[in-house]
């Protein structure tokens, strides 16, 4: 892997804490989610803010 000099530590973490589970287990899985939204999110207040109340194409409007 390539390292940036004044990298992320929360991200080296997760690398160091990844490798630390392969150690112990070579045949385990690392399960990277992408981002996860819920109703308090930033993401979903401004598509809420932006989106047509009264639906897109006939469908229910957005509601959080």
């Amino acid at each position: 892997p390539y390292f940036l000099k004044n990298g992320s530590e929360w991200l080296k973490s997760k690398f160091d804490g990844e490798n630390a589970v392969l150690q112990e287990f070579p045949e385990a899985i690392i399960f990277r989610p992408s981002y996860i939204i819920g109703a308090e999110d930033r993401f979903c207040r401004y598509i809420d803010s932006t989106a047509p109340k009264e639906g897109w194409r006939g469908a229910d409007g957005i509601d959080f």
